[in-house]
């Protein structure tokens, strides 16, 4: 029987919301234990949560979890939703390095192993940036989804959830790995994905598309970054999505390094 324990997790990714039939909707979200583990947390109403408890990425989090039994990926937990509280910060590259180096994985060849063996879902790996694209025209959430939307929960007024009606994708290769032939995950990061609806109200979606591209392109042409993307399978297929894209600079990694000698 799993247990309940209580975990400091710095949080390093959130989706875009999903309808959920149980929480009207749900976030996936990402992060990584004081004892350096990944994980995925749930469920995660979070546009329902009170203020104190909505968390920022790189939040650090004090939560009561519990190994999801009914999910095989091994970093799926379930947590209690009233333990959690928000205990800082954390703005140091050098202090979010020190949990993150030590986890990052030499490619997304070497997680697609990992998860044959033991179920991992969830990395971290260094990329180098091969383009941004989108495909027009995705699949809208499903009937059943919908529905979830619309049930009835007492004195939970709704709030608007909007799909995006596009597939973003961006286009890497595995900056550890000289083998690695490329990759393109759609990318379902909530502060991309926001931005993208946010501009699309002042404007077509084209020209947010443009925009949106110009961005990314400007900050993966920073050379005195390093680019990391956190990854991660969806819930019924071992397919890898992009959860989190992070940049810290170079002189980061160093010092992580030089900490350990």
């Amino acid at each position: 029987m799993n247990e309940w324990t209580e975990k400091k997790v710095l949080i390093i990714g959130k989706a875009y919301p999903e309808p959920s039939k149980k929480y009207i909707e749900t976030v996936c979200t990402g992060g990584i234990t004081e004892d350096g583990d990944l994980v995925r947390l749930y469920p995660v109403p979070f546009r329902y949560w009170a203020q104190e408890k909505r968390y920022k990425v790189f939040s650090l989090i004090r939560v009561r979890m519990q190994k999801d039994a009914s999910d095989k990926r091994k970093e799926s937990y379930r947590i209690d939703q009233d333990s959690l509280e928000i205990v800082g910060h954390v703005e140091s590259w050098a202090e979010r390095m020190s949990l993150i180096g030590p986890v990052i994985a030499n490619s997304v060849e070497e997680l697609e192993r990992r998860y044959r063996t033991d179920w991992t879902s969830l990395g971290l790996v260094r990329i180098r940036y091969d383009g941004f694209e989108w495909k027009w025209g995705a699949s809208d959430w499903s009937l059943r989804k919908r529905a979830y939307m619309d049930q009835f929960l007492l004195f939970t007024p709704r709030m608007d959830l909007q799909h995006i009606p596009i597939k973003l994708i961006l286009r890497y290769k595995c900056a550890d790995n000289p083998q690695c032939r490329g990759h393109s995950p759609r990318l379902i990061m909530w502060e991309y994905l926001e931005t993208f609806r946010k501009w699309t109200q002042a404007g077509d979606a084209q020209s947010a598309l443009d925009k949106m591209k110009s961005a990314i392109e400007n900050r993966f042409s920073d050379q005195s970054k390093e680019p990391l993307a956190l990854v991660g399978t969806h819930c019924r297929y071992p397919v890898w999505l992009l959860g989190g894209l992070f940049f810290p600079p170079k002189q980061a990694r160093q010092s992580l390094f030089d900490k350990f000698r």
